[in-house]
């Protein structure tokens, strides 16, 4: 949700003052633009996504692919 925020609010209040709040939604929930942050003329910039392959592929982009370790150990 923060992508979608960031995108929208771009005062520097807002970048510049962030506080830690950490919420993980379940790995069903869907994660969309909020309708009214969205019309014709502004469309939502990220497809909506349910969290849990939101997360795995965030997961995927962001750390190693384990089994090349493994190939290279002998």
């Amino acid at each position: 949700m923060t992508r979608e925020v960031v995108c929208l609010v771009r005062s520097f209040f807002f970048l510049g003052y962030k506080i830690a709040y950490f919420v993980e939604p379940s790995t069903d929930c869907l994660v969309e633009c909020l309708p009214t942050c969205q019309s014709d003329k502004n469309p939502p910039k990220f497809p909506s996504v349910k969290y849990g392959t939101y997360l795995s592929q965030r997961y995927v982009d962001t750390h190693a692919d384990l089994n090349l370790y493994t190939k290279y150990q002998t």
